[in-house]
């Protein structure tokens, strides 16, 4: 019987060993919900050198065998429940158990260790560029910068991160773009009085984005911004909308448990229409598979046409301007790499205001200045 035993054990040993490489994905062009990137691929020359290609083949391996994302979720799972200890590549825990991303970047940023003055000139000159540029296409343009979670909740980041200096990236931004004559906001205060309400950014879900509370507190401070030069604008108001939850279970591209009651906005009434086939009929865009959306006001033809071009933030946030407009066109920023597309943009749209959303984590993007003929 102990030999039964024993051989049960070894053939469970090997099972347990082997079958996870019986269910590695093969095939091309996956994406890890996990990591949010592509699976790697084996693609060598005829010179690559063969240490290169062992190399390749573990990483392959590594992350294409079978059950890697339970295994991983398992992992995270039981270092949360153990140890308090959030092991995720995107995200870090930080006091009272919130939810922040943990990537270099981030922290570096909260560290104030990627101080780049130049930079900062840089983006505040595009912005004048394609301020000039929609002047002359008879627009405003208005930048908003968006103060994100850890410079509207930095109690809660963990204890550790010492800050070097008093200066921080964003103020170098800031101080650039106040040298030009660009239209801008950073509804840092707005964000603050509303956070003395209600949660502004949830406590775990979506550490990357505000929530809808925090989304009507930063444009109704853009709303004040642009009603100064267009007073024909209504302005947004609490009361045009339904406000619920919706439950969360897990963070974003995450497998992460959590628990939590998130807010969602709805409007209460709606005459706004989609105009998203004529979009994809008339405009051209770089990032074809980007989020993009368009909708037409017919009972408020009168009010002025608007423009959006955004970052994640402002996705599904239509809703706090499809009633205030008479045309809403959102495009992401991905297709704006510079003056030449949005001058295409706005010889199509037409439009009176312009919109260009960046939230503070994303100042790695460089737009391209140029000179176009008409």
């Amino acid at each position: 019987m102990g030999k039964v035993s024993e051989r049960c054990f070894c053939l469970a040993f090997l099972l347990i060993l082997f079958v996870p490489f019986l269910f590695t994905n093969f095939k091309k062009d996956q994406v890890s919900e996990i990591d949010n990137t592509y699976l790697p691929e084996l693609q060598w020359s005829g010179d690559t050198p063969v240490g290169d290609r062992i190399n390749d083949i573990e990483n392959y391996l590594n992350a294409r065998i079978g059950f890697r994302d339970q295994m991983l979720t398992m992992y995270q799972i039981l270092n949360d429940r153990l140890f308090n200890l959030m092991e995720h590549p995107l995200y870090m825990y930080g006091k009272n158990g919130y939810v922040y991303f943990g990537t270099w970047g981030y922290i570096a940023e909260y560290q104030n260790r990627d101080l780049n003055q130049a930079y900062a000139d840089e983006l505040a000159g595009a912005m004048q560029a394609f301020s000039d540029l929609c002047r002359e296409h008879g627009a405003d343009l208005y930048y908003l910068v968006i103060p994100d979670k850890k410079t509207i909740y930095p109690e809660y980041m963990p204890d550790g991160l010492n800050k070097q200096g008093d200066v921080s990236r964003i103020d170098q931004i800031l101080h650039s773009l106040s040298e030009t004559d660009v239209k801008w906001i950073f509804p840092y205060d707005a964000l603050m009085e509303g956070k003395q309400r209600e949660l502004v950014f949830n406590v775990k879900y979506d550490a990357g984005h505000w929530n809808y509370n925090g989304a009507f507190y930063g444009i109704r401070a853009l709303y004040a911004l642009m009603r100064i030069d267009h007073p024909e604008i209504p302005m947004l108001r609490e009361e045009a909308y339904d406000v619920s939850t919706e439950h969360a279970d897990t963070l974003p591209v995450s497998r992460f448990p959590i628990n939590e009651e998130i807010p969602v906005y709805s409007l209460k009434e709606s005459s706004a229409v989609s105009d998203r086939e004529w979009m994809d009929e008339n405009l051209s865009f770089t990032a074809e598979t980007a989020y993009r959306t368009r909708y037409i006001n017919p009972e408020k033809p009168d009010l002025p046409k608007l423009l959006v071009l955004h970052d994640s933030y402002f996705f599904g946030k239509e809703l706090f301007f499809t009633e205030n407009f008479s045309e809403v066109t959102f495009i992401h920023r991905e297709n704006l790499p510079g003056t030449k597309e949005l001058k295409a943009y706005l010889n199509a749209l037409h439009p009176d205001v312009v919109i260009i959303e960046n939230p503070m984590t994303c100042f790695d993007v460089h737009y391209e200045v140029s000179e176009q003929e008409d």
